[in-house]
């Protein structure tokens, strides 16, 4: 099911002439790869879901226990990290027809990624059967380390490889929290756009040639935060274990 989203990003990084290092870099190369490998992906999904059946009521959460509230701390968390992005973006260095591909971008990576690991995945970790508490724990660890690993293809489209086991210990820990974001809001809109605003406020950022003081003075803030994300992950990863062993969700 993952296979073919996962070899698009090569093939067309290879089709096009652009590496991985340069997607986020210009329009036109938003243009050439990232669009088309999310829609792509998008209608892939669409098709594997109508031929399963799985699609779309059976993508919603199911009938399971609310998680503490201190959960929301995560996304709230998430929240602070993309503004403070933003806030370290030199806007006016970024042509305002840039910024809208790149929303564009985004907003269909976020889409289709977060229907791949939190709607697909999620389901066929949970059986295909909504409401089987004991597969939660299941469904946690395969919908975040298929999300890492659906990343490691980024190599073979010119990404250091120091840099691409980076980014698939990343999106594993983001996974977990991606999928905290769906057990909290009782679907997949929450996800999503946590998703989106954190692939946009990230590129956005590289975009600007230039970081002010201001900007400069609040990296120790921004590591602190991501820190705190990491850890959330972790921590978040053990308790559903151990909430696994002593009698499910």
């Amino acid at each position: 099911m993952l296979l073919p989203p996962a070899a698009l990003m090569p093939l067309l990084c290879a089709w096009s002439g652009v590496s991985y290092d340069e997607l986020g870099r210009s329009s036109e190369a938003l243009q050439r790869v990232v669009i088309p490998l999310e829609l792509l992906s998008l209608l892939w999904l669409l098709l594997i879901t109508r031929w399963a059946g799985w699609w779309p009521g059976r993508l919603q959460v199911g009938p399971f226990a609310r998680l503490p509230r201190v959960f929301w701390s995560l996304p709230v968390l998430w929240g602070v990290a993309c503004a403070q992005r933003l806030g370290a973006v030199a806007w006016p260095e970024i042509d305002a027809a840039e910024v809208a591909w790149l929303l564009l971008a985004t907003a269909l990576v976020g889409l289709t990624e977060e229907l791949m690991f939190r709607g697909l995945v999620v389901w066929a970790a949970r059986g295909g059967r909504s409401g089987r508490a004991w597969l939660e724990c299941r469904a946690l660890w395969a919908s975040a380390f298929a999300f890492g690993l659906f990343h490691l293809p980024n190599v073979a489209s010119g990404q250091a490889l120091a840099l691409t086991g980076v980014q698939v210990l990343m999106a594993t820990l983001m996974g977990v929290i991606f999928f905290l974001a769906r057990r909290l809001s009782g679907g997949l809109w929450l996800p999503v756009l946590m998703h989106w605003a954190w692939d946009f406020s990230t590129i956005a950022m590289q975009r600007s040639a230039s970081l002010g003081p201001a900007e400069l003075s609040g990296a120790a803030w921004a590591a602190g935060l991501n820190g705190l994300l990491a850890l959330g992950a972790l921590l978040s990863l053990g308790w559903f274990s151990l909430r696994e062993r002593s009698g499910g969700f």
